[in-house]
């Protein structure tokens, strides 16, 4: 049997496509990207310069990185105000070609859309950090571009792997299980034996014994934490 050649990996996966293959659904890609845990980009096949448009970056023209992922951007021109003075770092162009990044906001309220059609966007960015590259921007309004022509590019899908985590659960901690719980209070309170070797722990009250710590600490001249009796009695399971 003859082996058939591997294809070349895509430049980018269209929403459909790729929901199929990580067998999730579309909301669930768009919600991540909104979340900013991946770049969405959308093929915008041309778009002419408007008076309302603007084509911008954080740096100097030709300090720009021009490697570009299949994007075009035709006839660019430093732009000048009314009295013929140029711009910082703004300009005007013919027209772009391409794919260009989304910015993760401009998402939140296409989840919530059920008619996906069109996409209100403030930016259309040639790199997904928003500080390297241009963005093309509207000064009045948003740019609509169409639903169909957003994707994912495949530099991008290299970033993330298999690794979708949403970021508000990064910093939650996860709860501690029951085992590990009551082997803290067992350890607490073995500790608390060693230094008060000298008396029967388990008939004092944690009032008592929180008054003992205190003041053993003062005496060496420490500073104990600040607790509640209740707590201390729940770490020592009194």
């Amino acid at each position: 049997m003859v082996k058939k050649p591997a294809l070349p990996e895509r430049l980018f996966y269209k929403l459909p496509y790729l929901a199929k293959k990580l067998n999730c659904e579309i909301d669930d890609l768009v919600h991540f990207a909104a979340s900013s845990e991946m770049k969405l980009s959308v093929f915008i096949d041309k778009l002419e310069m408007k008076p309302s448009m603007a084509l911008c970056s954080y740096k100097p023209f030709e300090l720009l990185d021009e490697i570009n992922e299949g994007w075009s951007i035709y006839g660019i021109n430093a732009r000048s105000d009314s009295c013929g003075k140029i711009i910082s770092n703004t300009y005007d162009f013919e027209s772009i070609q391409g794919f260009f990044y989304i910015i993760p906001k401009d998402l939140f309220a296409l989840e919530f859309t059920a008619d996906k059609k069109h996409v209100d966007v403030a930016f259309l960015l040639t790199h997904p950090d928003t500080e390297e590259g241009y963005y093309i921007t509207q000064t009045s309004g948003f740019l609509s571009v169409n639903f169909d022509n957003i994707c994912i590019m495949a530099s991008e899908l290299r970033k993330i792997g298999n690794k979708l985590e949403m970021p508000f659960l990064k910093s939650v901690p996860k709860p501690e299980s029951k085992k590990t719980i009551n082997k803290q209070a067992e350890i607490i309170h073995a500790l608390m034996t060693i230094i008060f070797h000298d008396i029967e722990l388990d008939s004092y009250s944690p009032a008592k014994i929180n008054a003992m710590l205190q003041a053993s600490a003062a005496e060496k001249g420490k500073k104990f934490p600040e607790i509640t009796d209740k707590i201390l009695g729940e770490y020592m399971k009194i």
